[in-house]
This record gives C-alpha cells, structure tokens and sequence, in this order.
C-alpha cells in the first residue's frame, strides 16, 4: 500500500484578496462624473433664467433655427417683434426689453454669458430688422426709402442710423427743417419703439451750418431734437428719452467728412442696464 501523502495544488485567481485594479477604474469614473456634475453646478449659478433658457434650447434638436425665432435666448425675452406687432394689432400684450450688456474679461461665466449674450444680440438685430421691414411696408415706405437706414449691435444697445445720400437729405441745408424722407423714416422708427418698452438716445450728426463749423455743433442738436418731437408726435413716450446730442463730424460713419451719409440721426433701444 502506498503512503505517500496526498498533495492538493489550489489555484491562484488573479487579484484574489484586492479585487485587480478594476475598482480604480470604476473609482476614477466616479470622479470624472462628479466634477463634470459640480462644474455644471457652478455654469448654470453664472448666468439668469433666459440664458438658461437659450442654452436648453440651443440643445433641444425639436427647436428649429428660424430667422426670427422667438426661442428664450433672445435679447427681447423670447418674443420676436414681427409676433409682438401683430399681438399690438389683435390687441395682445407685449413689453420686451433688451437685457444685460456684454461680457467683460475676467467676469465669471465669461465663455457661457458672453456666448449667450452674442447670440441673442444678432437674434434681437435680426428682430429688429425685421419688424422695421413690416411697420415699412405696413406704412407704404418704399425700397428706395429703406436704403437710407441701417440698423446695427452696440456695447450700448441697437442702434437705428437714418443717413442722408447726394440729392436726398433728411434735413433741408444748414436747419433743421426735416424733408418729407426723414418723416416717413421717422414714423417708422417710432412704429417699431410702439412695441419695446426700452429707453431711447438720440443722437444728431450733421455739417454745412450756415455760420460754420462751430455751428455744427448745434445744428446736429437741434436736428436731434427734431427727430425727438416727430417720434413724439407719431406716438413715443417721450419720458422713454434718456439722452439728445449732436456730435457736429466727431464721429463721420465714412471717413470723407464731405460725404452726405455723415449726416445722420442715430436712435440707439438702449439696454436695460444702461447707464444713460
């Protein structure tokens, strides 16, 4: 009979007692989720309800891209003019106001405000000009008419520049007489400010005053005047008026002072926030 003793080799499983390294997977995920999560966290505290809003929406694949989205992002808070108008004519309700200003470097949340805030700033241009083009045709303002305006983004707020052209003034030489051009394009102006609740700027800019160039300086005051009682009287609540000046040539928009698109009248919507 044989003695020998009877010897059982168990196997070794690999990692037994630790687990592997496995774990330091799952564990490292769980930490690259968490920070993703905090970070989140401390995105959504940095910016207001409406970029929010136009956040989500920028994600959400049910949202179409339309020129004149009314999508929570923009600057006149979701709606767009060319709707509000028609509300105004149905006898809906409707007071928009531009909101915030642009970011600044080193503000908090600067890449998503300031992202946000340039997206609905074109949304809002876009509003605008749209509407300007409905009230136009609503009054029977003529194409030829609507190449005397421009409408344009500032750190300020959206500026409407009506601007004279060789043979076609807004302003009859040297006063502040307006022609029947600058009635029809004020009126239109005012049409579009009937459906904003924000403060208003006028601004005058003109040259060829009779007494010279000193006189520049209040011809294109008393021009911006001008255009601040016409809006008045085609329906501007003038208490929205936070500013009148006149800028004489100080700030031509081509660089040929002699050139008759210098004379212009800016009317800037300005931001909620402004200072003026």
């Amino acid at each position: 009979m044989d003695n020998r003793p009877i010897i059982k080799r168990k196997k070794k499983v690999a990692g037994d007692g630790h687990h592997g390294g496995a774990w330091k997977v799952a564990y490292a995920d769980f930490v690259t989720a968490m920070m993703a999560f905090f970070l989140m966290m401390w995105l959504l505290s940095s910016t207001n309800d409406q970029q929010k809003k136009g956040l989500a929406d920028y994600f959400d694949s049910r949202i179409p891209i339309s020129r004149a989205s009314g999508g929570g992002s923009s600057a006149f808070k979701g709606d767009s003019l060319t709707a509000a108008r028609n509300m105004a004519e149905s006898g809906g309700g409707f007071s928009p106001t531009m909101q915030g200003r642009a970011a600044t470097p080193g503000e908090q949340g600067e890449d998503v405000v300031g992202g946000a805030q340039t997206q609905a700033d074109a949304q809002a241009l876009q509003e605008m000009e749209d509407a300007i083009a409905s009230v136009a045709a609503s009054g029977g303002l003529s194409e030829e008419m609507m190449q005397h305006m421009r409408a344009r983004m500032t750190p300020e707020g959206l500026v409407i520049d009506l601007f004279a052209t060789t043979g076609e003034p807004l302003f009859e030489p040297g006063t502040a007489e307006p022609t029947p051009m600058a009635e029809a394009l004020l009126s239109v102006i005012a049409g579009v400010a009937a459906l904003v609740t924000n403060g208003v700027s006028i601004t005058g800019h003109a040259s060829g005053a009779i007494d010279g160039p000193e006189g520049d300086w209040m011809l294109s005051f008393d021009q911006a005047e001008m255009a601040r009682r016409m809006m008045a009287a085609e329906g501007l609540d003038t208490a929205r008026v936070r500013e009148i000046s006149g800028r004489a040539t100080s700030a031509p928009m081509v660089e040929d002072l002699a050139d008759p698109r210098n004379n212009r009248i800016e009317i800037t919507f300005l931001r909620e926030n402004s200072r003026r």
